[in-house]
């Protein structure tokens, strides 16, 4: 990276306040960037008979990775509070960026000198400008409401990009007493990354140049008390809406060979529960949270992008994969002596459907399997200064599993990924 910035902050009035952040940019990846690939006769991407009939044995290969952006972004932003009941933020962000697509790629060392791009139209530039603002208003002492918006507009090379979109936020925050409710609506957009819109790689042959931005509407209701000077429960619901969900496909080449695309694959709906609490005196603490989610794709898609949809015409849910439905988390800490602290934390984890019927059908697992973890620290700090501490993942040695990514198909892209068995810290740290 090598990164330039300048910044400027004055403070007009006891009421406005202005800044600017500048900031110029250049990212690149190291020339020994590399993978290290082997070509065989059996497996994904084995090679041919007709490599058989030349003679050309199984090899090691060597391929080098090099890319090259750069950015220029400028924020100007401007704080207005005329009274202690009324405070506005807003602003404006604008960035012009020059994206390397594709890597760079060589078969040799120092890929800049001897490398090719997979795509000959390699860089995009990009122009991104948005506007925002927000009022926050307390109507009364203990009852605040806020309103905002953002305005974007994107422009890639002269008619890519996905042009303009607007999101509200808006919050009513009452807190009588001991109690906190509130209630958040927002709407979010996520652009496309460009490597999900202009990168290829062997198993993705075909760029998505038009893709649109993921967006999001969601809605929090939570309620939180607290009781004495030790204790805090919280409740939280949720629901969000996706829609022009990003994701790999499989699909066909005109020479009949299949590879993967990303394209939009639904529209998702994610709602839950979120429970908490927390004890804390002088010597003990306590916190303990659970969560329950319903993960779905709402819209799931096939290979041509056109709605699934069952024998009544109803579009097809199917459940996200690789989620838990349920979590659990407690932990605990004492001091068990002048300078020494005890931690203690257990993890829970419900079974992750996989495979049919989910958005991994190509899985070859149903599910992966639940676990429970117990892991610890104890803390010494009996000098000044100085800490040593000892901690232990995983205490009871578990086997357990998390979700492959991507596909998970077990070919290109591993089902299931082992996780650390018991593992073991000390660390020794001195404070200046």
């Amino acid at each position: 990276h090598t990164f330039f910035y300048a910044q400027y902050e004055r403070n007009l009035s006891d009421a406005l306040s202005l800044s600017s952040f500048t900031r110029f940019k250049i990212h690149s990846v190291d020339p020994n960037n590399r993978i290290v690939i082997h070509r065989s006769y059996s497996g994904e991407g084995r090679l041919s008979l007709d490599n058989l009939l030349q003679n050309n044995p199984a090899r090691w290969s060597t391929l080098y990775f090099h890319r090259l952006s750069r950015e220029l972004r400028n924020e100007f932003k401007a704080v207005f509070a005329p009274t202690v009941s009324f405070s506005l933020i807003s602003g404006i962000e604008f960035r012009r960026s020059w994206i390397q697509g594709e890597y760079t790629v060589s078969n040799q060392p120092h890929p800049t000198e001897t490398g090719f791009p997979f795509d000959e139209l390699n860089e995009y530039d990009q122009f991104d400008i948005g506007g925002y603002g927000q009022a926050t208003y307390h109507a009364t002492d203990d009852l605040k409401v806020v309103l905002g918006g953002r305005l974007d507009y994107n422009r890639v090379r002269e008619t890519l990009g996905y042009g303009t979109v607007f999101n509200p936020r808006a919050a009513l925050v009452w807190h009588p007493r001991d109690w906190v409710l509130k209630a958040i609506y927002a709407e979010a957009f996520k652009a496309a990354s460009n490597s999900a819109k202009f990168s290829t790689s062997p198993s993705r042959l075909l760029t998505s140049p038009d893709l649109k931005p993921e967006e999001v509407r969601n809605l929090d209701v939570s309620v939180s008390r607290t009781i004495g000077d030790h204790t805090t429960l919280e409740a939280v619901a949720y629901r969000a809406e996706y829609s022009d969900v990003i994701g790999a496909i499989e699909v066909a080449l005109q020479d009949g060979s299949n590879t993967t695309q990303n394209r939009p694959i639904g529209a998702l709906r994610i709602q839950g529960l979120m429970l908490s609490g927390t004890y804390r005196n002088d010597r003990l603490s306590l916190h303990a949270n659970y969560s329950y989610t319903d993960p779905r794709n709402t819209e799931a898609r096939d290979a041509n992008g056109t709605i699934v949809r069952d024998a009544n015409g109803a579009a097809v849910e199917r459940r996200i994969g690789d989620i838990a439905s349920h979590r659990l988390n407690l932990s605990s800490s004492v001091a068990l002596f002048r300078h020494l602290d005890l931690a203690i934390r257990l993890n829970h984890v419900s079974a992750r459907r996989t495979g049919t019927g989910t958005t991994v059908p190509n899985n070859p697992y149903e599910k992966i399997d639940a676990y429970t973890t117990i892991g610890g620290a104890l803390t010494w700090s009996g000098l000044r200064g100085v800490e040593a501490q000892l901690t232990v993942e995983n205490v009871l040695d578990k086997d357990y599993f998390h979700p492959g990514v991507r596909s998970a198909e077990d070919a290109i892209h591993v089902a299931r990924l082992p996780q650390n068995g018991r593992t073991a810290y000390l660390r020794l740290r001195y404070n200046l």
